[in-house]
């Protein structure tokens, strides 16, 4: 008698690495070899695609003195990526943890020699990469090409590539930050609609007390990685204000991860 074992994966790694691999390859599977992944990016390059090259096409109506389409056309895409991007993060992993929880499909993974700091690593990391690259990278970049080659928006000279990954980057932060939140709330708290629900309040807030907080707390919130650092970045400026946003958003980032594997690893199935 012989055994198939094509389906068997060795899992390899102890201690908290335990079925990392396997766990990982299974998330990018349900982004590459489904159309999750192409699904997802058309979706985002409607939105902020689409979104930009009507603003771009109709930005040379309303200049003010001084302002060129590019100029008028920054602020925008930093308002309108940084806004969905966050929200829309949230709605792609308020189930990750909650949902899988509920259904029992976590307890069962669980049940094998896997460990619950792998099971959440894979989910962090996979999520996060499809998300930032799906979600900024790529939509930025075609925002770049529209801003740079389309004939009604090409002030030579105006746009850069450097700055703008690095603006591109800030808003990759402001996605991580809302991903580890949205994970953070789906390991302590057992609705979806909660997990979902107080990232996208954190938005709204951000909206409204962004602009009216001393200068010195502002800039250790997440909402300053999106303005003024974002922002500053898209437009080449040559002294950029503080790099601190990035920073405290990478801590709060990585203290909200920490956070949720410590609570993970003490939750009863």
């Amino acid at each position: 008698m012989t055994t198939n074992t094509q389906q068997l994966n060795r899992v390899n790694g102890q201690n908290w690495s335990a079925g990392l691999g396997n766990l990982s390859r299974m998330e990018v599977a349900k982004w590459v070899k489904s159309r999750q992944g192409l699904i997802h990016l058309g979706l985002w390059m409607l939105i902020i695609n689409g979104l930009m090259a009507i603003i771009i096409s109709t930005a040379g109506e309303e200049l003010e003195a001084g302002q060129t389409i590019v100029s008028a056309s920054i602020e925008p895409f930093i308002g309108i990526t940084s806004w969905f991007t966050a929200i829309g993060v949230s709605v792609v992993a308020m189930g990750a943890i909650v949902g899988e929880k509920r259904s029992g499909i976590a307890a069962w993974i669980l049940s094998a020699p896997v460990s619950r700091t792998s099971y959440f690593t894979s989910k962090f990391v996979v999520i996060g990469f499809f998300s930032v690259i799906t979600m900024v990278v790529i939509p930025g970049l075609i925002v770049f090409a529209e801003l740079s080659f389309i004939p009604s928006g090409a002030e030579v000279g105006e746009i850069s590539i450097l700055p703008w990954i690095a603006s591109v980057g800030a808003l990759a932060l402001n996605v991580v930050f809302y991903l580890s939140l949205t994970l953070f709330l789906g390991t302590v708290l057992s609705s979806r609609g909660a997990v979902v629900g107080i990232p996208i309040g954190f938005v709204f807030a951000g909206m409204f007390l962004g602009g009216v907080l001393p200068e010195g707390i502002a800039q250790l919130t997440p909402w300053a990685v999106v303005s003024p650092l974002a922002m500053e970045l898209a437009e080449g400026a040559k002294d950029v204000t503080s790099y601190v946003p990035a920073i405290s958003s990478a801590v709060w980032s990585v203290s909200l991860i920490g956070a949720s594997i410590w609570r993970f690893n003490r939750e009863e199935f």
